[in-house]
């Protein structure tokens, strides 16, 4: 889903990639991948706020459901 959505994303269509992305996120709420799908949508939109805020609810879920503060590195 997530090459879906960057695919989606280079097309021009942000909402339909953005849709996608979350669906990812979604269904596997743990997976990065799916996680940086969203982020990345949110950049090429210019909604950099979102993006950061995708980010900052990945941490603490991260946080949340493994303990501890920890790191998140998203590898951008």
């Amino acid at each position: 889903m997530e090459a879906a959505a960057a695919d989606l994303c280079a097309l021009g269509d942000c909402a339909m990639a953005l849709d996608t992305a979350l669906e990812a996120g979604r269904s596997e709420p743990l997976r990065e991948s799916a996680r940086r799908a969203v982020t990345a949508v949110r950049r090429a939109e210019g909604n950099f706020a979102e993006a950061l805020h995708e980010y900052e609810r990945f941490r603490a879920l991260l946080t949340d459901q493994l303990g501890g503060a920890g790191d998140v590195k998203s590898g951008r």
